[in-house]
């Protein structure tokens, strides 16, 4: 049975997670190889990607072994669906904001580094 790159990767994580009909997954190649670029519901995130990334190395490995068969490299990158991630300089800005609003609520004179 020859089996796709994205058909490994759904039977490998669907039993995995707690709502696999909703899993994406996209496909890039370019000069480099495969990106596979999967999307999944923001709570099976943490069971994709395993305790320390356990999980997400093994699906890696995985998917190396897999790319080695076909002489392509095949590289992994997890998205959680419904997520966003604020920009660093968003979430320093907002960090700044509480601190002075801390400051001047407790009336102490100090200066906020930037």
């Amino acid at each position: 049975m020859n089996m796709n790159e994205i058909e490994y990767l759904k039977t490998i994580i669907a039993p995995l997670l707690a709502k696999p009909e909703e899993i994406e997954i996209e496909r890039i190649e370019d000069e480099r190889g495969i990106l596979l670029q999967v999307t999944v519901n923001g709570y099976d995130v943490g069971k994709l990607i395993g305790k320390k990334g356990n999980t997400a190395t093994a699906l890696r490995l995985l998917l190396h072994i897999f790319g080695s068969r076909i002489d392509k490299v095949v590289s992994l990158k997890i998205n959680p669906q419904g997520f966003e991630p604020k920009l660093k300089k968003e979430i320093k800005e907002e960090i700044k904001k509480e601190i002075k609003e801390e400051i001047s609520e407790n009336g102490r004179n100090k200066k906020v580094k930037k």
